[in-house]
């Protein structure tokens, strides 16, 4: 039997999403562009920054999208995502007792359903339906799909960001576009060969930043006009959200650069495939409710108007990443240990038989000829 292969193309994308997703906390949890207090360059470096990575969720539901068309249900995969969530969820409580920070009981005790962890809350729902959603994808054709995509992208991300309303699901609808667009793509979309998909990256990025820097201005500005400042107010929201037009056109342009990009660098092969399997593990560590207190611990802010204010707000989004890594190949490493022991190794397999079981009567409901 062929040994699967990886996309390691896919996987060096999943680490660079991480690291901006992270940079992006580092942002948002500080509030240091919100309070005025870098220089004018450091302000507008931080904002580009912020632009840029505001995308990287989207990534991970295009990445969804582009892999699951193909795949069958599961049930193993979303009870160990749910499991490793409440794992890392008890160890941030039992960190932040330790330190004598406030804890929030429910978000801990039920992370998922609590919206401790809201891309985990949103992911699991996805998974729950994606098999049927693929029922509908997989009956399109390509113009089919490029109108769905078209009305998606056009009601729940143009019109949003103009009258800033949700509609079907509220911001999951966002979910399931990111997840068409992922689809798209693995059935349909075709490379060119001068298509220069981080160029326009780029540019979208500029342009998203401009009018950001705009809206920025107008926001600190005394405005009278109630309406117009509750508009501006919207529109500055709407900058990080994932419906965000350019955010949802930068997404897309960035998967295009990496998914059909050979990497043959065995070096780089290694170091990816060891990497990959943590990177949901450092999202659940560094993205805890009860210890993202810890953004104020780290002098960000004391920098705010020196010239390494940016450096540094980089050097500590690689420290969180790293650390976060040593702490899930912890886990890692007691994980495989404990497999090892007799007790736990027979425990194991006749769990996973148990789920086994379960998961071909789900299968056999959800992809069987006999339920259509």
């Amino acid at each position: 039997m062929q040994e699967k292969t990886r996309d390691i193309q896919i996987d060096i994308l999943r680490i660079i999403a991480m690291f901006m997703i992270i940079l992006f906390h580092c942002f948002n949890n500080t509030n240091i562009i919100e309070r005025g207090i870098m220089s004018d360059v450091n302000g507008i470096i931080a904002m580009f920054l912020r632009v840029v990575t505001n995308v990287a969720n989207g990534i991970f539901f295009i990445i969804s999208g582009y892999y699951l068309i193909h795949k069958k249900f599961k049930l193993k995969h979303i009870l160990t995502l749910w499991g490793k969530t409440i794992l890392f969820s008890t160890l941030a409580v039992v960190i932040a007792c330790f330190l004598q920070l406030p804890v929030k009981i429910e978000q801990a005790t039920f992370p998922i359903i609590a919206g401790e962890y809201w891309f985990i809350t949103a992911y699991i729902i996805l998974y729950l339906i994606y098999p049927f959603y693929n029922l509908v994808l997989n009956r399109l054709t390509k113009k089919q799909m490029q109108y769905l995509l078209g009305i998606l992208f056009g009601v729940v991300s143009v019109l949003n960001i103009i009258f800033h309303y949700n509609v079907f699901f509220g911001n999951f609808a966002v979910v399931l576009l990111y997840y068409a667009i992922g689809t798209y793509i693995q059935k349909y979309y075709i490379p060119k060969e001068k298509e220069y998909p981080m160029a326009k990256f780029f540019i979208i990025a500029l342009v998203a930043t401009i009018l950001y820097l705009f809206v920025f201005a107008l926001r600190m500005e005394d405005v009278e006009n109630s309406y117009l400042k509750l508009f501006v107010n919207n529109l500055y929201s709407d900058f990080f959200n994932l419906k965000n037009p350019f955010s949802v056109l930068m997404a897309f342009f960035l998967f295009i650069a990496f998914y059909k990009k050979a990497i043959k660098k065995p070096i780089i092969q290694k170091f990816t495939t060891w990497i990959t399997p943590s990177i949901l593990s450092v999202y659940l560590i560094h993205e805890n409710t009860n210890l993202n207190i810890y953004w104020l611990f780290l002098g960000i802010n004391d920098l705010a108007s020196s010239l390494w204010c940016i450096p540094y707000i980089l050097f500590v989004t690689l420290m969180v990443f790293i650390i976060c890594l040593i702490i899930d190949g912890i886990r890692r490493i007691s994980y495989t240990f404990l497999k090892k022991i007799p007790i736990v190794n027979s425990g194991t397999k006749k769990l996973n038989d148990k789920l086994e079981k379960y998961n071909d009567k789900i299968t056999n409901i959800l992809y069987s000829e006999e339920s259509k």
